[in-house]
This record gives structure tokens, sequence and C-alpha cells, in this order.
């Protein structure tokens, strides 16, 4: 797999993604297949929401690097219309100021796609979100806390202000004495139980590895260290840590390989901390890395694997590559991606069996990972580097 061959994939992708959108006035939107947020939470066909996780401001910030990199004037037009309608959908329903599910991921996406489309009303637009963060709803890196700080360090870079920064340290100190004692109360899952919170919860979506991320980021790397060494007393070298997301009640012992739940983000959340602290943590990549390739090797060799961001082969081979760059199995990802393409087969990404368009779970993130491929300055969703967003 060349780089042309990545690049033209990309385009192939941009250009059907944009072909999608639907129109209104001067912002867009797309039709597809969503998780139903109401009980028996399953697949429905639906608009998408605003956010950066799988909403218009994730598929918005893909066409931007896809139009950067390309140069259609159709995917530019739709790239606009998607963080136009973010922003629109921001203005009508509010919400708090986590990262990958709220308004933080959202000025991110309009800040960095307003910078690549050279759009000075997107760039104001984004820092008027900015410079209004909501607080943010729990602690975790999808919607809470350390998801926020996340998105405040990210913003100081897109638009160069340092009171974002500033507003980033606060809030570590807060999160940092969250983590210190007891932590929140519990909150409710979804089938009525208590969920663990998470400072109990492993993972970087909703667990410790995502609020260490934040916490050494932001200048906390005792708490980062305390956190991640709690969540090592799990570990098993053969299958990884296990997945603690459940109710209360005896744990279950399954183990994942994910960026959302599993090892994948867990192994990015230690090489994130080592890479801002310079410290070690209590236990080397090595183990869980082998796990990442192995889940990653099954996943080429099978049919029909899911290949997106969060849960998906693209997302074991990124994470696999940002932590050792010379085994670096994204281009036969690509190959895979290409093949299907090729062949005429649906993409298989996202919700099951579905056929999902978001930045995380589906064919926007697809675009953004072989833009990637093709340009490391394009910055990483998965491990959200400030000093990549630079001016």
């Amino acid at each position: 797999m060349t780089v042309a061959d990545a690049i033209s994939s990309a385009d192939l992708l941009s250009r059907d993604l944009a072909g999608q959108a639907i129109w209104h006035g001067d912002r867009c939107t797309w039709i597809a297949p969503v998780m139903d947020p109401a009980p028996p939470h399953g697949v429905v066909d639906g608009t998408l929401s605003a956010d950066l996780y799988a909403g218009v401001a994730g598929v918005g910030l893909a066409l931007a690097e896809a139009a950067a990199t390309l140069g259609d004037p159709e995917v530019r037009r739709a790239a606009r219309g998607a963080l136009r309608q973010a922003v629109a959908l921001t203005a009508r329903r509010p919400l708090a100021g986590g990262l990958f599910g709220g308004t933080a991921g959202i000025a991110v996406a309009v800040g960095r796609g307003a910078a690549l489309l050279g759009d000075e009303h997107l760039h104001e637009e984004g820092r008027r979100l900015a410079m209004a963060l909501a607080p943010a709803d729990g602690l975790d890196l999808i919607d809470g806390m350390a998801g926020r700080i996340v998105g405040l360090l990210v913003l100081n870079r897109v638009f160069g202000d340092e009171r974002l920064a500033d507003e980033a340290r606060a809030t570590a100190l807060t999160l940092a004495g969250i983590v210190a004692g007891a932590g929140p109360p519990r909150r409710r899952g979804q089938d009525g139980d208590a969920a663990p919170p998470p400072t109990r919860s492993t993972g970087l979506a909703h667990g410790r590895s995502g609020i260490a991320i934040a916490l050494a980021a932001a200048g906390a790397p005792d708490g980062a260290a305390r956190l991640l060494a709690d969540e090592d007393e799990g570990f098993d070298p053969n299958r990884g840590w296990p997945d603690a997301r459940g109710a209360g009640g005896p744990p279950v012992r399954s183990f994942a390989c994910a960026w959302c739940h599993g090892a994948a983000g867990m192994l990015l959340a230690r090489h994130r901390v080592r890479e801002i602290t310079g410290a070690g943590t209590k236990r080397m990549p090595m183990a869980p890395l082998g796990i990442v390739r192995r889940h990653l090797e099954a996943g080429i060799a099978a049919v029909g694997a899911d290949l997106s961001l969060c849960h998906g082969l693209c997302g074991l081979a990124e994470a696999s590559a940002i932590v050792e760059p010379s085994v670096d199995a994204r281009p036969r990802v690509a190959m895979l991606i290409a093949g299907e393409i090729a062949d005429g087969i649906p993409l298989h990404c996202g919700v099951p069996g579905g056929h999902s368009l978001g930045l995380m779970t589906g064919i926007a993130g697809i675009v953004h990972f072989l833009l990637r491929l093709s340009d490391p300055c394009v910055p990483c969703i998965l491990v959200m580097r400030p000093e990549d967003w630079g001016r």
C-alpha cells in the first residue's frame, strides 16, 4: 500500500460522504444508523448529532482534513456545511463541556476545520464556543472533566489563548482532588443498577486511563500515576485489563481490546503519560502491545471486521503504530479497506450490522485514518496531543 493508494481511498470515501449530505441553506447533515438513546438502545436511522464522537462535528473535521489534502470543492463545501450545522445544533441544544460528547470537542473540530478551510466566520464561532465552555458532566474522557481538560489544552493551541490552558489547569486541580478522595456518587447504569464511577472503572473512554491522561497533561502527574498503578492491579499479561464498566455486583472477568474500553486505549494512556512525564508506570507496555497486535492480526484475517477508530481495526492499527512505529500495520488495514471498496463491499463500522458515518464510529474516521497514513501531520484523534494542533 503506497501513500497514493491511501489518498485514493480517502478521496473516494470523502467524495461519497459529501455526496450523501442533506442540505438546508448553508448547513448539511446526514441520515445514518445511530444508537437509539432510549431503551432498548437498538440501532435506528436518524440524523447526526452535533458531537465529535459520532456527529456532524467529527464528520466535518474529517472532511475538512480531506479537503485540505485533496482539494475537492464538494468535499470542502460539505465540510463547511457540517461544521456550521454543529454550531447551529449546539446553539439550540447546549451540551456539557466534555470532549468527544460535548462542546469542547465541537469547538476543536470547528477551530481546526476553520483553519483548514480558511473560514474566518467559523474560526470566530469556534473561539466563541471555546471561551464559553460549560462545566463537564462527570469525570471521564468522553463527556467529563478529563475530556474538558484535554479539550481546553488543545483549544489553547488552536486559538492561541492562554486563558484556556489556565482553565484546564484549574479543572485539573478539582479533578485531582476528586481522584484523591473517594470519588463522586455512582452513576446509574442503563439497566438501573449503580455503575462503577470512573475512578473505579477501567479504560480510556470512561475509566481511569482517560482521567490519567488528562491529569498528566495538565501538570498533575502524581494523580495520573496512582490511577494507572491502581488500574494495573487487575492486569493479565495474556488478556490485558478486565473490562470493569458493568453494573454493580460480582465482577465478570471479560477482557476487551479497543480504544474505548480495552487494551488498545489503555496501552495508549500509558504511552502518553510516559511521553508527558518521562516517568515509568508499574508495567512496561510490551505485554499489552502483544495483545493489541494479536487482536489486530485476527481482525485483518477475518471477514467483515469492524473498521472504526473507536472499536475496530483502524483504532487498533493506530494504537499499535503510535506505541511502536517500527511495526506499522496501518498499510495492511488500508489495503483491506481499498480491496473492499474495489469489490463494492460496504465497509462495516460502528454499530451492530450497520454502516456508521461518524468520526470515531464510521466512515469519517476511516477517511481520517487514511489521511494520517498519507500525512502524519494530520493530528491524531485517539491521543489528542495539544502540540499537534498548534497554530
